[in-house]
């Protein structure tokens, strides 16, 4: 879990504020590390929930269903954010 959290919270975190309009990157970042903190505790009440009713290997599978979810969404959904061509040239 270190690992992959590690990974993806990096590339996460620079993509929601890449995103951003310049006035408004502050807002992103804390929107993000709110949203990030809250599926934390969040994902910690549901995943007991759902071993307390359906056993213990359940939490895993929701845990998976909702990751192939939110990759389909983020497929869909992206586009990819490039630089304006002139901040590629060297001066």
């Amino acid at each position: 879990m270190g690992i992959g959290t590690g990974l993806a919270y990096t590339g996460l975190t620079a993509l929601a504020i890449d995103r951003a309009p310049l006035n408004e990157r502050g807002s992103a970042s804390a929107m993000f590390f709110g949203a990030f903190d809250v599926g934390y505790a969040l994902g910690a009440v549901v995943s007991g929930v759902v071993a307390d009713k359906a056993g213990l290997t359940a939490p895993f599978v929701v845990g998976g269903a909702v990751i192939l979810v939110g990759f389909a969404c983020s497929v869909i959904c992206s586009r990819e954010v490039l630089p304006p061509k002139a901040a590629l040239r060297p001066d």
